[in-house]
C-alpha cells in the first residue's frame, strides 16, 4: 500500500482537531473520559494514573515501573507532549512530527485513518504496524531535516506500539479489531464489546512484541 502521506496533513486545520495527548502508550485521554483521571488531565501523579493504567488494561508490575519511569511525579496530559522528551516522538502511529508546526498535543485524523485502512479486514496486526512505522519513518527521513527515530525514541515508539496491540486487543496478542482502535484514538471511549486482557500484560510481552516489529519484513 502507497500512502500519500502529504494528503494526511489536512486534518491539522483547527477545525479538524480535537485535543488529545499525543499517542500514549495506553489511552489517557480514554481514561479521563470516563472519570478514571481528572477531566481536564490536570494534576495527575503518576501513580495515580499507573494504578488506573494497571486496572483498567491489565498492566503488570514490572511494566508499569517501566511505565512510570517515563513519567515525571506530578504532571498534566500535555506537558508529555514536549518533543523527545519521555514518549512524544517523530513516526508516531497518530500525529504527525512537531517539526511541521503539529501541536504535539493534538492527534491527527488523517494518520489514524491511514492505520484503520490497513485494518479493512477486521484487524490490525504486528505486520500492519510494522508495515505503516516503516512508511513514516522513511517518510519523515525524506521530508523532515530534524528527523529523530535514534534509539531512545525507537524503542519508546516500539513500546507504545506493543502496549496499543495488546492493550487495545484486548487479549494480550499481536493483533487488536479495527474498531477498537477507532474508538479508542478517535472517540477516547472504552469501544463496545472490548474487555481488559484475561492475562497480565508483562514487560517481556512488550519485548516480545517489539522483537516481533522488528522482524517484520517490509
Amino acid at each position: 500500500m502507497t500512502i500519500n502521506y502529504c494528503s494526511l496533513l489536512r486534518p491539522l486545520d483547527l477545525r479538524c482537531r480535537e485535543r488529545h495527548h499525543p499517542v500514549p502508550p495506553l489511552s489517557l485521554p480514554t481514561l479521563a473520559s470516563h472519570g478514571y483521571l481528572p477531566h481536564d488531565g490536570k494534576s495527575i501523579t503518576v501513580d495515580q494514573a499507573l494504578a488506573v493504567v494497571m486496572d483498567k488494561f491489565n498492566i503488570a508490575e514490572d511494566l508499569a515501573a517501566v511505565m512510570g519511569g517515563l513519567s515525571p511525579d506530578l504532571f498534566d496530559m500535555n506537558n508529555l507532549s514536549k518533543h523527545n522528551d519521555k514518549v512524544e516522538h517523530d513516526a508516531s502511529l497518530a500525529r504527525i512530527d512537531s517539526y511541521f508546526g503539529a501541536d504535539p498535543y493534538v492527534i491527527t485524523p488523517g494518520l489514524i485513518n491511514d492505520v484503520l485502512n490497513y485494518g479493512l479486514d477486521g484487524s490490525v496486526d504486528v505486520t500492519d504496524v510494522a508495515t505503516i512505522r516503516a512508511a513514516r519513518v522513511a517518510w519523515g527521513k525524506e521530508h523532515n531535516p530534524k528527523f529523530d527515530f535514534s534509539a531512545t525514541p525507537a524503542f519508546i515508539a516500539g513500546a507504545e506500539s506493543a502496549l496499543f496491540l495488546r492493550g487495545f486487543g484486548g487479549d494480550n496478542g499481536n493483533s487488536t479489531a479495527t474498531t477498537f482502535v477507532a474508538t479508542f484514538f478517535l472517540q477516547e471511549m472504552f469501544p463496545e464489546g472490548w474487555t481488559k486482557p484475561d492475562t497480565s500484560i508483562t514487560y517481556d510481552d512488550a519485548i516480545t512484541t517489539i522483537s516481533y516489529l522488528d522482524a517484520v519484513d517490509v
